[in-house]
């Protein structure tokens, strides 16, 4: 259930059919298109001008219907739903029924949207359309690593984002752009981050963007000359014994499993480039001046690394 506190989205409002819910951004949108769309004239009290007259051309000439269906829905949206612009409606006449298909654009925001709505003997309905995902950017005013999840049809996506997450949100939405490119559409905004599911068979999901509560800890990694070898300690709080780890390391590969072997249990240890960028593979054309070995911990916020040269 939503609450006050987590409304992120200038546009929102509260759910038509899931009790204490708020809906927010695109999916509020669609809700404010759907009620104005399958609302006829004169059915609220309050407000009696609200919807369309789609229903007075049930009985015409079906081509009739198709022309004057399109009309009012132009001119309901652009009353009645303020937060959208570029309205394009279409339509197409199978088996005797009016097919229209509406795309759109919100108000700043470079999305694109588009819905279809069937009208059969009178009756306005919503025909499946594309999954609209959005998660909101939450703040981090301690320079955390942002974290990304996402479930289609109650499954989670594949593959999985690393643990520790990522630096910044560019960097989360390249990793997105080049793991998850292939489940649709992708659009990155200030406050936001949107996706537009292209396979029809995911009708359901969910986007979530968190703040991970973890503490990076890192020490520059020297130049070793030929004969030479790095040594470390490990310091985990002012309070604790300041380790000398077991054995020296003479390759990036061994100082990185090394310390994960031998303090795995204070967090998770890596190699990361000075510019943030993460590698893996230990190749040559992986920079040693560059680069630092991090702990990313949860409990030991004050922990120190040292390396030096033996």
């Amino acid at each position: 259930m939503n609450v006050l506190q987590y409304i992120t989205s200038p546009v929102w409002c509260i759910s038509a059919k899931h009790y204490g819910t708020v809906l927010q951004g695109i999916t509020a949108i669609r809700q404010r298109i759907d009620l104005t769309l399958t609302t006829s004239k004169g059915t609220d009290p309050m407000r009696p001008e609200f919807g369309t007259n789609i229903y007075l051309y049930q009985d015409g000439p079906i081509n009739v219907s198709a022309v004057e269906g399109k009309k009012e829905i132009l001119k309901a949206l652009s009353i009645w739903v303020p937060d959208i612009t570029n309205i394009k409606v279409t339509y197409a006449i199978i088996n005797a029924q009016v097919i229209f298909s509406i795309g759109y654009a919100l108000v700043d925001s470079d999305l694109i949207d588009n819905l279809q709505y069937e009208l059969d003997n009178g009756t306005f309905t919503a025909k499946s359309s594309q999954l609209v995902l959005q998660a909101f950017i939450p703040t981090n005013l301690t320079a955390q690593p942002y974290q990304v999840s996402l479930s289609l049809n109650n499954i989670d996506a594949n593959p999985t984002p690393p643990a520790l997450g990522f630096d910044t949100i560019e960097l989360l939405y390249n990793w997105i752009l080049y793991n998850w490119k292939f489940y649709g559409t992708w659009l990155l905004q200030p406050d936001q981050l949107i996706a537009q599911i292209s396979d029809p068979k995911y009708l359901s999901g969910k986007l979530l963007i968190t703040v991970l509560q973890l503490y990076k800890i890192w020490s520059s990694i020297p130049v070793l000359n030929p004969g030479q070898k790095w040594v470390v300690r490990f310091l985990p709080d002012p309070t604790a014994t300041n380790y000398l780890a077991d054995n020296p390391f003479y390759t990036l590969s061994d100082l990185v499993t090394g310390m994960q072997a031998q303090f795995g249990s204070y967090g998770t240890w890596n190699l990361e480039n000075i510019n943030g960028d993460f590698n893996s593979d230990f190749n040559g054309d992986f920079n040693v001046a560059n680069t630092k070995l991090v702990l990313s911990t949860r409990d030991y916020p004050l922990a120190v690394i040292t390396i030096t040269i033996a």
